[in-house]
């Protein structure tokens, strides 16, 4: 992932080295959330969550997550018909989540659509990153084999994001 770049942040592939750095952070936040002294980084930002159903495990591991980070997140669900929408409607929507939050987690959402909301918003747009099967649970077994496997996708989510935004590690 690219630190402070706007635009989709998607993991599907990273190198060893951003792996390892994934999970180091990963496993700083575990360490300091069991010592009892959490790391707030996010207190005071707002990110969006943009899918069309509220309540679901991808977007209550999402608001979960921002929530230990210190972020409030506000969830929207697109009543715009988003397929048929002209594209000058898209851009200045996104333009305008942009201004409104640090960050946007779309689920639910057609990939054209998501690019489109990545390449516009000027902030870091994910892409189902908090949804069963993606990175997250794939490496949530090498933070700490003991812990359950949704808290340790909640870690690697929190790295994940604060990656994003630059503030990771």
């Amino acid at each position: 992932m690219n630190p402070s770049e706007p635009g989709i942040q998607s993991p599907p592939t990273l190198s060893p080295l951003q792996r390892d750095q994934l999970l180091a952070c990963a496993r700083k936040l575990l360490q300091a959330s069991v010592s009892g002294d959490p790391w707030r980084p996010l207190r005071g930002r707002n990110l969006g969550l943009l899918c069309e159903q509220g309540v679901s495990e991808g977007a209550e591991l999402f608001r979960a997550a921002c929530s230990e980070l210190g972020a409030r997140v506000a969830t929207i669900q697109p009543s715009l018909d988003w397929c048929k929408a002209p594209q000058e409607v898209v851009t200045q929507t996104a333009q305008v989540l942009g201004r409104l939050y640090d960050a946007i987690e779309c689920q639910g959402l057609a990939p054209e659509l998501v690019a489109q909301l990545g390449a516009a918003a000027g902030v870091p747009v994910f892409d189902r990153i908090a949804l069963p099967g993606t990175l997250s649970e794939e490496l949530a077994g090498r933070i700490d084999p003991a812990l359950p496997a949704d808290t340790s996708r909640r870690y690697l989510l929190e790295a994940a994001i604060l990656g994003a935004l630059g503030l990771g590690g």
